[in-house]
C-alpha cells in the first residue's frame, strides 16, 4: 500500500512540474497578446472598417505592417547618433 501512495504522490508532483509551467506560459501569453490587441485597436478598427476580414487576420495584418515599418529607411535622414559620430570623428 505504501509503494501504491508513493507511486501517485510522484505521479501528481510529476504531472504538476509539466502542467503548470505550460499553464503559467499560456497564461502570460494571453496577457501579452491582449496588451498588443489593445495597442493596436485604432489601427486594426480601420483596416476592419475598409474590408472584410475577421479580427485576428486584422491584427496580424497590423502586427506585421508595424513590424516591417521598423525596417523602412528612413529618407536620407541621419539618425541623430550617427551626425554625431560623424562630426566627432573630423576634429
Amino acid at each position: 500500500m505504501n509503494r501504491l501512495k508513493q507511486f501517485f504522490i510522484n505521479t501528481i508532483i510529476g504531472g504538476l512540474l509539466v502542467i503548470l509551467p505550460v499553464a503559467l506560459f499560456l497564461f502570460i501569453m494571453n496577457w501579452v497578446f491582449g496588451i498588443v490587441r489593445a495597442a493596436i485597436a485604432p489601427l486594426t478598427n480601420v483596416l476592419l472598417e475598409r474590408t472584410a476580414l475577421p479580427d485576428i487576420v486584422a491584427d496580424v495584418i497590423v502586427v506585421v505592417a508595424l513590424i516591417l515599418l521598423c525596417f523602412v529607411e528612413t529618407g536620407g535622414v541621419e539618425p541623430p547618433t550617427f551626425a554625431l559620430r560623424t562630426r566627432c570623428s573630423t576634429i
